[in-house]
């Protein structure tokens, strides 16, 4: 039964045809992103664009766009929305080519089936590399549970732990958390601070609540505590809302879209703790959209190329990100690390820590408080002993003062013999003497 639904399935399906290609551009719900270059740019490249209305505002048009589509589709997608999409085009053998949706080891492996990001282990393989060669020894991650980030989390501690490095936090966050209780979450970095904090959530509300967060619980300041978002294939990209100009005279001000800079919020201190591993270098949006674009069409009728480039960019004293260290290389080969010198000795020398000291103040904490606890048991138990050896002495006393080994005297215990007048000193002695000599008298018989 399950073999002829395959078959009517198969029979239905559409065959490849000269179609032309649906657009979907789910950046246009968050960004305002100018069409007319975009479009000036692809030239004669015919694509059918969909509408806002029908990407941002309805997902169920643009799953039944993605499943009676008789052309490829080509575009982005929100992460939470990545696996049904993905599910729907392989049900209806639809070609679905997307550049932000990571591939998971358990993906279905399809012609029709094209992701161009990078998948998840390759994304954390070259993320464990940077965390090695910059030397982190403690790590916490935080995560949304929404869409792939929780796989893409989960695949972070695996590879840590394949170096030597077991996180010592694992934070998951609603898309509907609060910020105070993000903060009670985090409030453990307090105690038990780490040198790295990973961002593994895309730049919406939740993310930014999360920084704001990070910032009040001032770990930078008093733990030298880094940041580091995970800024490969979002949706909303940490480094735009990082770079965004208020009063931008390319892009005006427009309704519906949030113009703020999230670093307008962010302390001056935390600000040089902010670290981003991403995939692409200082490009606008729209330059960084169109190469998506061209890379989709070109996959249509080759192969694309697994290899992979990760930068890890650190935040300069004029809020612009400058390239720390390349990380390059795919699953199949080893990732190799190539470090911009001066950008990454000028970095070191502003966040200069020993590394052999790395969570040395966590170690001391913990050594001053087994030292505290001892101390506190020896002092109680030396005043249970002394307490306890004072109302002993107590109850004796109480039971002497009480017993019958006291003995009270009063006057008229004492008596005293009344001898006559008439009796002489002489006398006395003669009566003594008497029992004396007759003891004396037997003695001697």
């Amino acid at each position: 039964m399950a073999g002829l639904l395959l078959l009517g399935l198969l029979a239905c399906a559409p065959v490849a045809s000269t179609e032309i290609p649906v657009l979907i551009l789910s950046e246009l719900c968050y960004y305002p992103l100018n069409m007319d270059y975009i479009d000036q740019e692809l030239g004669n490249v015919s694509l059918k664009i969909l509408p806002t209305e029908d990407v941002c505002e309805d997902p169920s048009k643009l799953l039944h766009i993605l499943s009676t589509s008789n052309g490829p589709v080509l575009g982005s997608l929100n992460a939470e929305f990545c696996s049904p999409a993905h599910f729907i085009t392989n049900f209806y053998n639809t070609t679905l080519v997307s550049w932000n949706c990571p591939k998971n080891a358990r993906g279905i492996d399809t012609t029709r089936d094209l992701r161009l990001s990078p998948s998840i282990s390759t994304i954390t393989k070259g993320f464990a590399r940077v965390v090695a060669n910059m030397k982190w020894k403690s790590v916490a991650i935080v995560t949304s549970r929404g869409g792939w980030w929780p796989s893409l989390s989960q695949s972070i501690d695996v590879q840590l732990r394949n170096i030597g490095i077991i996180p010592r936090h694992f934070f998951m966050i609603g898309r509907n958390n609060s910020k105070r209780h993000i903060e009670n979450k985090l409030r453990i970095l307090k105690r038990i601070p780490c040198r790295a904090v990973v961002m593994c959530l895309p730049a919406d509300e939740t993310g930014k609540s999360v920084l704001d967060v990070i910032d009040n619980l001032h770990l930078a300041q008093d733990h030298n505590t880094l940041t580091i978002f995970i800024d490969v294939s979002n949706l909303l990209s940490w480094k735009y809302a990082f770079t965004q100009q208020k009063n931008s005279t390319e892009y005006p001000q427009t309704a519906g879209f949030n113009s703020t800079n999230y670093l307008d919020t962010v302390s001056s201190v935390s600000k040089k703790y902010i670290l981003i591993y991403s995939t692409v270098d200082n490009v606008s949006l729209e330059s960084a959209v169109l190469k998506n674009i061209k890379k989709s069409i070109a996959s249509l009728s080759a192969v694309p190329d697994e290899q992979s480039v990760f930068l890890l960019s650190g935040l300069h004293d004029d809020d612009t990100f400058r390239s720390l260290l390349t990380v390059s290389g795919d699953n199949s080969s080893e990732f190799v690390v190539t470090e911009v010198l001066d950008n990454l000795e000028e970095w070191i020398l502003k966040h200069k820590q020993l590394d052999e000291c790395d969570g040395c103040e966590t170690e001391l904490t913990k050594t001053l408080s087994v030292l505290g606890i001892l101390g506190c048991s020896c002092l109680f138990v030396t005043v249970l002993l002394g307490t306890a050896a004072l109302a002993r002495n107590q109850l004796l006393k109480k039971r002497i003062s009480k017993g019958p080994y006291k003995v009270l005297l009063t006057a008229t215990d004492f008596v005293f013999p009344q001898i006559a007048d008439s009796r002489r000193v002489s006398g006395i002695i003669a009566v003594l003497s008497d029992p004396i000599r007759k003891e004396i008298s037997q003695n001697v018989d």
